[in-house]
């Protein structure tokens, strides 16, 4: 199976947009390892999709916590989302 995944953050405060962008390698490099494991029977449904938009903000909270020292980022969306 094949995923493509194309998601936007959230933020309220240009700092934390300025911050994302700075370090976006390894936002991307994490949710890559995050996302590469997950099932194509989960993902098709709505609950699926729901728990990935979930994960991945968990996991650039996690990222932006440890080279900021706050999460910053309050919501992640899809703009584009392929499962073949």
């Amino acid at each position: 199976h094949f995923m493509q995944i194309t998601m936007e953050v959230m933020a309220r405060d240009q700092a934390v947009i300025n911050s994302v962008r700075e370090h976006l390698a390894v936002i991307r490099n994490n949710l890559i390892l995050l996302f590469s494991g997950a099932k194509y029977e989960e993902v098709t449904t709505r609950e699926g999709k729901e728990q990935m938009l979930a994960d991945g903000l968990a996991e650039i909270q996690k990222v932006m916590t440890e080279v900021t020292g706050e999460a910053g980022v309050e919501a992640v969306y899809f703009t584009s989302l392929v499962i073949q």
